[in-house]
């Protein structure tokens, strides 16, 4: 069921002048409550991705909404500023409650002129609907790791990883020298990044490493021979790429609305910071270098921030048309 929120707010100081011309002007709300409404959310388990988009009519400056704890970045979809039809990925985490969630949508547009020369006031409209989280059922894996590699598992060292994940995900709105080329909008379809590969242990197995419990795999395994060329899923900005602890050679890329694509344990890097980088593009060389115990591709997909699952994205169908009622 989708609930509607409109509200109209004047400025104080046009109160009086308005007062007087309410007979005259048709209202705001009257003028926004007739809008197509089209919210697209899907029923979705634990670690996936879903998305919400909006298609209205008028003068719209910005959508923006919230859904299980977090905000929804709202992309305009297409390159003509006057379109009217918005998307936002939503990344589901793990560990999210099952069970009914609210999804709120709060659009901005402008009303009609109430006199010659003054700004138009800014009307905002909410929508209210809901998604039902389903669970994920990930099961356990146990793994053997070399000694090398359990010195690795030091908490400062794995802090150390994610900060250095997370100020990546930032520069691509932060920095002055990247954000301004990561692409507005995502330019489908996904490209599997290997051409032939073996999965080994899929997105959200509870991991244990040397009998020790070490949370949930965050990404896709991915086994390929040693030096096999690693391709970019989707094109995009390269926002790091760099030698990690935990993660060994790694490269991160921006692809705009809000997603990224991490690609760890390589062998070598073969793009810099900063450097665009077209789908199927090299970012490198398939290896063992961190946390490993063989050569494999570690295939990272964060929507927002939140990890989610990159086979549900190869498998294709969120980037292209409407996804209302289906289930992932």
């Amino acid at each position: 069921m989708l609930l509607m929120r409109v509200k109209s707010p004047i400025p104080f100081g046009l109160a009086v002048i308005v007062l007087g011309l309410m007979m005259s002007l048709p209202t705001l709300a009257s003028e926004v409550s007739s809008d197509p409404i089209d919210l697209s959310v899907i029923s979705v388990q634990q670690g996936k991705t879903f998305t919400v988009r909006f298609t209205g009519s008028g003068r719209i400056r910005a959508v923006s909404g919230a859904t299980l704890g977090h905000d929804i970045l709202f992309s305009r979809i297409g390159s003509d500023e006057s379109s009217s039809a918005w998307r936002a990925f939503v990344g589901v985490d793990v560990r999210t409650s099952v069970g009914t969630h609210e999804v709120t949508v709060t659009v901005e547009k402008e009303g009609g002129a109430v006199l010659p020369l003054l700004p138009r006031p800014v009307e905002r409209q909410e929508f209210i609907t809901s998604i039902q989280v389903t669970p994920g059922n990930f099961p356990a894996q146990r793994v053997k790791l070399p000694p090398k590699a359990s010195k690795l598992l030091d908490p400062k060292l794995l802090k150390h990883d994610q900060d250095r994940l997370e100020a990546a995900m930032a520069s691509a709105y932060k920095n002055e020298e990247i954000a301004p080329n990561v692409p507005q909008g995502i330019a489908g379809p996904f490209q599997t990044p290997l051409a032939k590969y073996i999965v080994t242990t899929r997105f959200g197995e509870h991991r244990v490493f040397n009998n020790q419990e070490f949370g949930f795999h965050r990404g896709l395994d991915m086994a390929a021979p040693m030096g096999t060329p690693i391709k970019a899923a989707l094109p995009g900005i390269v926002v790091m790429s760099e030698k990690l602890y935990a993660h060994g050679h790694s490269v991160m890329i921006a692809h705009g609305e809000g997603v990224f694509t991490l690609y760890v344990h390589m062998s070598q890097r073969d793009v810099d910071v900063g450097e665009p980088i077209d789908r199927g593009g090299l970012v490198g060389k398939v290896g063992s270098t961190g946390i490993s115990s063989g050569p494999h591709l570690h295939l990272g997909m964060m929507v927002h921030g939140v990890r989610v699952d990159p086979m549900q994205w190869m498998k294709g169908g969120l980037l292209s048309g409407s996804n209302a009622n289906q289930s992932e």
